[in-house]
């Protein structure tokens, strides 16, 4: 009967072992999916920085994607979860500070393709 337990003890460890890897995995892809480094900081966003007219609701959006010359922003779970909050797409000249709210232009709403320019550099932000 010991002989069972443990046998049965073994197999249950290893199977967590198993599944807390693949959920590793799992979620390491998710954030290789989510555009980092957030160009503003937490306490910004807390004190509920404005872009344009927007207000910023936090990570949680995916890179912009690119095709034939056009560049757009797709809506993220993690950012549509929050009450009134979507993907936009905004740009800045490429020289412009990282951390300074003022520098960014909107460009697109989620889904709303646009042509690329090579002088700004492009990033999805949540905002509401």
């Amino acid at each position: 009967m010991e002989i069972l337990l443990f046998a049965l003890t073994v197999v249950a460890i290893l199977l967590s072992v198993v599944a807390i890897t693949n959920l590793k995995k799992v979620r390491r892809d998710l954030l290789d999916e989510i555009e980092r480094p957030f160009p503003f900081s937490h306490e910004m966003v807390a004190k509920g920085v404005i872009v344009g007219d927007m207000t910023l609701c936090g990570p949680g959006c995916a890179k912009p994607v690119r095709g034939g010359g056009d560049i757009w922003c797709r809506n993220h779970k993690d950012c549509t979860a929050r009450k009134g909050c979507g993907c936009h797409l905004f740009s800045r000249h490429k020289n412009a500070p990282p951390y300074d709210p003022d520098s960014w232009k909107h460009e697109a709403e989620p889904e709303k393709k646009v042509k690329e320019n090579e002088n700004r550099r492009y990033h999805s932000f949540c905002v509401k």
